[in-house]
């Protein structure tokens, strides 16, 4: 048994030994990589065949090596402007260049050229001289570019004669391979400056465009047909100047923020495919009226933060059968402008708003007494709370020591409790059958109708409120308690249907 165990102590010994070398053997080879750059922060990758540099407070570029892949080199906080000559960079092979908090006063379309496989660039914070800044991005090292991000960038002009600022379709003609642009706080040209070479393929790599306050008046988005992320925030310049917001040709996006442009309305020719989340936060949009959304059909994620919003129409969604999550964060708003009977006919839609923000006491609250009684979790969420009384509620209140009472109260009334309070007979039920606009909308179509002037298929039109009727069919406590109306209705749908196919 003591030899057994000595015998295995001592392969157990030897095996730790190895171990042991292996490692220390693997640091030394990794921090030879490091070792060459010591006046910059040097961080190794996993497996040791890159390093990453952070180089501060230098009015020079420091010398780096050829012969070691740099997968991210940033230089921050320049004490003076940064002396940038021609080929600074050449023959590195760097996966990602940024300069922050630099002045870039001397550049030329020379100092960024010869660098291997870059693919990402980025200037935050800076100062640049606009003559400059655009022939840089002829280099050569910007044809595998594919990420550019432009931000908080201003402009030293020599005299008052030379104002050239950066121009965007110049740009992306510049840029072929580029999937992402981001233009932060930067003034750029409106101009349409494309050079003779030109053509209807530049941005056609682009995926992902964000324009934050870039001044603009003109933008022709709908041509980046590849795009997924459309950010266009604080340029109402821009939006006003567009006659439409045509995002149709745009068969791959999913992702529209409009935020703050000042808006006063949702642009009603929104129509898409593919868009699942739409931004309108921090814009002055006050009314959402019905149908608002009706060409968004793959709509899941609706923003309306920050907006002064008094009401949303009971059918400001309809054809939104996919939305799932509705944003309507709104400062000092105690009542909610969102419609009760939306929550009615969309039970799972899960609403965000303020924590005092409370619907309105009213009849069309009593509708959701029975989905309550079905343990329904996203309407209990939005009424745990209670409601608020407000002077439509007085008109339905039972008695006048009841109306009293109530206004008395300084807490919200616990939804239970409004059956004890109010009195809603069948003219208050506000909800009724929802989208019902569609068929007035199908009567005037019908009425309208000429063959030459016919602008819509009445084929398109019956389908689309037969889907209405399918999708809410069974779901919608208003709907069961209207039935015979909805039988009406149907019967009235296919009186129109064949007068419009006769």
């Amino acid at each position: 048994m003591i030899i057994h165990y000595y015998y295995r102590s001592f392969y157990f010994n030897v095996l730790l030994f190895y171990l042991i070398s292996f490692v220390h053997n693997q640091q030394q080879q990794q921090s030879k990589l490091c070792q060459e750059q010591s006046q910059c922060d040097c961080e190794e990758s996993n497996d040791g065949t890159s390093i990453s540099l952070q180089c501060d407070h230098f009015t020079y570029v420091p010398p780096f090596l050829t012969t070691i892949k740099h997968e991210n080199i940033q230089i921050d906080s320049c004490t003076e402007s940064i002396r940038i000559g021609d080929k600074t960079f050449a023959d590195l092979t760097i996966n990602t260049l940024r300069f922050r908090l630099c002045n870039l006063t001397d550049l030329n379309d020379q100092s960024f050229s010869k660098i291997k496989l870059l693919e990402k660039f980025s200037i935050e914070n800076s100062t640049i001289k606009p003559q400059f800044s655009q022939t840089i991005f002829n280099a050569d090292s910007f044809q595998t570019l594919k990420s550019l991000s432009l931000k908080n960038i201003y402009y030293m002009y020599d005299g008052i004669n030379n104002r050239k600022k950066l121009n965007l379709n110049y740009l992306l003609e510049q840029l072929p391979l580029l999937i992402r642009l981001e233009v932060q706080n930067v003034v750029l040209d409106n101009e349409q400056l494309l050079s003779s070479s030109s053509n209807h393929l530049t941005g056609q790599n682009l995926k992902h465009l964000s324009l934050t306050n870039t001044k603009q008046s003109s933008l022709q988005f709908d041509k980046f047909i590849n795009l997924e992320k459309l950010i266009i925030i604080s340029n109402p310049q821009l939006l006003l100047n567009l006659s439409t917001i045509n995002i149709s040709n745009l068969k791959r996006l999913q992702y529209l923020a409009l935020e703050n442009n000042q808006l006063k309305f949702v642009p009603n020719d929104l129509n898409s495919i593919s868009l699942q989340e739409l931004d309108l936060s921090s814009n002055l949009i006050d009314n959402i009226n019905e149908f608002q959304f009706e060409h968004l059909t793959q709509l899941k994620i609706l923003h309306l933060n920050n907006n002064p919003i008094k009401y949303i129409h009971k059918n400001a969604f309809c054809s939104l059968n996919k939305l799932e999550r509705l944003y309507i964060h709104i400062k000092h708003k105690f009542i909610s402008p969102l419609s009760n009977c939306i929550l009615l006919y969309k039970p799972t839609l899960q609403i965000e708003q303020q924590i005092h923000t409370r619907p309105q006491c009213d009849c069309s609250l009593l509708q959701l007494i029975e989905y309550l009684k079905q343990n329904d979790e996203y309407i209990k969420k939005y009424l745990k709370h209670g409601c608020t009384i407000t002077n439509e509620t007085m008109k339905y209140v039972k008695t006048y020591q009841q109306q009293q009472y109530l206004q008395r109260l300084t807490t919200p009334v616990p939804i239970a409790l409004l059956e004890k309070y109010l009195y809603c007979n069948d003219e208050q039920d506000k909800c009724g059958t929802p989208c019902q606009y569609s068929l007035k909308k199908l009567t005037t179509m019908v009425d309208n109708y000429h063959p030459l002037h016919h602008t819509h298929s009445p084929k398109n039109h019956s389908q689309h409120l037969t889907q209405h009727r399918e999708n809410i069919a069974g779901k919608s406590y208003a709907i069961r308690l209207n039935l015979n109306k909805n039988i009406l209705n149907i019967l009235y749908i296919a009186a129109i249907i064949t007068i419009l196919f006769n």
